[in-house]
């Protein structure tokens, strides 16, 4: 779902609009690969019908928890706009929070060697205000994003 334009204040752009890394999705796969393998177990190992209702009981149950995923994946965004950072979240309640440009105070991101192989990472905002410091996980290529924002802030003060 990209940033609805009706959210913008006059004037303000959207220069970034990003959901979280592809990464997200790994331990729903992985369920569901382990569940397809363990009913294909089941169904050669034992004999009986009870053992095919589990098994696609069980591949059911993956199945919704992959589409979950799949629906917390597509509903986050991190969006950059000319005059904030805004992040929503939310499949059937929604979170926002936005902290305006010109109260970051200090951007910094963290990768693990693994999510250096996979352009991956953590990227880390501190701002003034009540909440302080905002820590952003999965997120894709976060070393452009850290990038992106400085020339954001830059282009705001010019």
């Amino acid at each position: 779902m990209a940033f609805p334009p009706r959210l913008l204040n006059d004037g303000e752009d959207v220069l970034l609009d990003t959901h979280p890394h592809w990464w997200m999705f790994a331990g729903a796969v992985t369920r569901l690969v382990l569940a397809i393998a363990l009913a294909i177990a089941g169904v050669v190992q034992f004999d009986g019908e009870w053992v095919n209702y589990a098994g696609i009981a069980l591949i059911a149950a993956t199945v919704v928890n992959l589409l979950w995923v799949y629906l917390e994946w597509v509903t986050t965004d991190f969006v950059l706009t000319s005059d904030r950072l805004v992040t929503r979240s939310g499949v059937l309640s929604r979170h926002s929070r936005e902290i305006p440009l010109e109260r970051i105070n200090d951007l910094s991101c963290h990768q693990s060697l693994f999510e250096r192989l996979i352009r991956a990472g953590d990227l880390i905002i501190e701002s003034g205000g009540e909440f302080g410091q905002s820590n952003f996980h999965n997120v894709g290529n976060p070393f452009e994003l850290q990038n992106a924002v400085h020339r954001a802030i830059e282009a705001r003060t010019e």
